[in-house]
């Protein structure tokens, strides 16, 4: 009886079905505004729309947009220049450290008029970093990398550690190398580390490490986590580096990857929670947001 009702149930989930226009007429265009500052570089900004579900998903940048940089005072500093081969309106001003920056985009013909704000990192993040080889929950191969963070006081400082692997393939004909290429590579990282082990942030990439200093505020951090380098044939793959970043995060920076890690992470399960990705563009959507990152490479032979 029990089966003949689950049957009869399936029956009807199946056979609801109803095709139901798109009110594609009701939807508004948007503008969308894009960068990410990193201190030490000129501020870069891509400009572009919002399109519809049924229109072919290619982005429309908006070249005869007006990008406007400011200070926190609201005065012009710099009215960015657009280079259309790449798509991005750029600064002549080199990014500065804690510093407050306002941008200002509008586009006449269509109406779009857009704002947003962030303030740089105050420092590099100040750390010591070691590197050894182990076993890893069972499994050989894992490259550990310890760290001693020393976090800025009387600040909210918000980090993100990732690493890459710069390698070489090679082709061969009758036994011979007869080309290479060089490939950068991020690598997925692990850890069981209590502090990134505690932000529930953690698990929603296996490619980066979000971190907040809630409880270690100007104190030092102890952290340790890593990546598994299998050593392949040298004919096949030769590493030259394990490259770790460390970058200091705007509030917003940190927001922005924190949502985007777990919309990423959710978007394939059909029953999983709604997940939005943060916005901190006021009339608009996208991000203009701000780091302050340092890079180590450990060579292999």
């Amino acid at each position: 009886m029990k089966r003949f009702l689950l049957y009869i149930i399936s029956l009807a989930l199946v056979s609801c079905t109803k095709e139901l226009p798109f009110p594609e007429n009701q939807i508004e265009k948007k503008m969308v505004v894009n960068s990410f500052v990193t201190v030490g570089e000129p501020i870069r900004v891509r400009i572009s729309e919002t399109y519809t579900p049924s229109e072919d998903g290619n982005l429309t940048f908006l070249q005869n947009a007006i990008v406007k940089l400011l200070d926190s005072a609201g005065n012009v500093i710099e009215v960015l220049a657009n280079d259309t081969a790449t798509g991005y309106f750029a600064s002549t001003v080199i990014a500065q450290p804690a510093t407050l920056y306002l941008i200002e985009a509008s586009e006449t013909a269509k109406s779009y008029y857009c704002t947003s704000q962030s303030r740089t990192p105050r420092n590099k993040p100040s750390y010591t970093a070691d590197t050894s080889t182990i076993y890893f929950q069972g499994k050989p191969h894992f490259f550990q990398i310890s760290i001693r963070l020393s976090d800025i006081p009387n600040t909210d400082n918000y980090y993100l550690f990732y690493c890459t692997k710069t390698f070489y393939t090679y082709k061969k004909s009758n036994g011979n190398i007869t080309d290479s290429t060089l490939h950068i590579e991020k690598m997925d990282l692990f850890t069981n580390d209590y502090w990134f082990v505690r932000n529930i942030n953690t698990q929603f990439s296996k490619k980066e490490l979000l971190l907040v200093d809630d409880e270690f505020k100007g104190l030092i951090a102890n952290l340790k986590f890593g990546t598994f380098v299998e050593h392949k044939s040298p004919d096949k793959e030769r590493i030259v580096s394990i490259n770790l970043h460390v970058s200091s995060l705007s509030k917003e920076r940190y927001i922005y990857t924190r949502s985007l890690n777990e919309y990423l992470f959710y978007q394939s399960d059909p029953f999983s929670q709604t997940t939005s990705v943060y916005s901190n563009i006021q009339g608009g959507y996208g991000i203009f947001a701000t780091d302050f990152p340092e890079t180590i490479e450990y060579y292999f032979k």
